[in-house]
């Protein structure tokens, strides 16, 4: 059995920002759909922002060894 299908309309100005390759656009929909039903935990999005910030922290203070102002 196909997948189902959804059809529905959308403003000409969220169109135009929509990738025009068709595989491409409906991959870009479902994605977005997905992230629409399950969305990140804040407390996920917390934890990977403070590893960005600590990772971040450890290039600074290597740059700052080999770089004395």
């Amino acid at each position: 059995m196909p997948n189902p299908r959804i059809t529905f309309r959308l403003e000409p100005e969220i169109m135009n920002q929509l990738p025009t390759d068709s595989d491409e656009r409906s991959q870009w929909l479902k994605d977005a759909v997905l992230q629409k039903l399950n969305p990140p935990a804040p407390e996920d999005e917390l934890g990977q922002v403070k590893r960005q910030l600590a990772n971040l922290e450890t290039v600074v203070q290597a740059m700052k060894r080999h770089f004395p102002s």
